[in-house]
């Protein structure tokens, strides 16, 4: 998501049948943390008929081999 700057989804199918969806979204702003280009990212992750929570907020930043890792 932090490399295209675009929201991201995963999706897939439980042993039990369930669809489990992850999406991921950066914030379009960067900002230079350390001299580093940085990303603040959310997310969510949901389970069909069960219900979906927010991913704790997470910055990432462009390592020296172009990278994106937290911070």
């Amino acid at each position: 998501a932090a490399s295209l700057n675009q929201p991201r989804l995963l999706s897939y199918s439980g042993s039990d049948g369930r669809v489990r969806t992850v999406s991921i979204r950066p914030t379009p702003a960067q900002t230079q943390t350390a001299g580093r280009i940085c990303r603040q990212t959310d997310g969510e992750a949901a389970v069909a008929g069960a219900g979906q929570t927010s991913l704790p907020a997470q910055l990432v930043c462009r390592n020296p081999n172009g990278d994106w890792v937290p911070a």
